[in-house]
């Protein structure tokens, strides 16, 4: 089985039924079979709010970076952590980067939170 990257976002008056929503909106979407690479896979969050003066894209382009080490050919890399990382970066990394546990919760704005990370497909 794979997996894939997705990005959804919520509204509600807690963060909990925004994901709520955005979770019943992408089962209607993709079904209940399993392996949809959606929020329909995840059965928690991690919640997180965006840095002042850094756009949802952004945030998500550097969890992607992350801080763990990758190969390319023979030469490891380390990703670099963002100036305005929150203190449990390292954690959020985690979380995105996990097919099968939570999914990043990012508040975006009053009564809206962008949900992502890999989901199996």
């Amino acid at each position: 089985m794979g997996a894939t990257t997705f990005e959804t976002t919520g509204k509600g008056k807690t963060v909990g039924e925004a994901f709520q929503n955005a979770r019943d909106q992408a089962l209607w979407d993709y079904g209940h079979r399993g392996y949809t690479g959606s929020l329909a896979e995840k059965d928690d969050y991690v919640e997180t709010v965006l840095p002042d003066g850094v756009e949802v894209d952004e945030f998500i382009g550097a969890l992607m970076d992350g801080l763990h080490m990758w190969s390319v050919g023979d030469e490891p890399l380390e990703g670099k952590v963002p100036d305005w990382a929150p203190p449990n970066w390292e954690v959020l990394v985690e979380v995105y980067d996990s097919k099968w546990g939570p999914c990043v919760a990012i508040k975006t704005a009053p009564d809206e939170w962008t949900f992502c990370g890999w989901a199996s497909t």
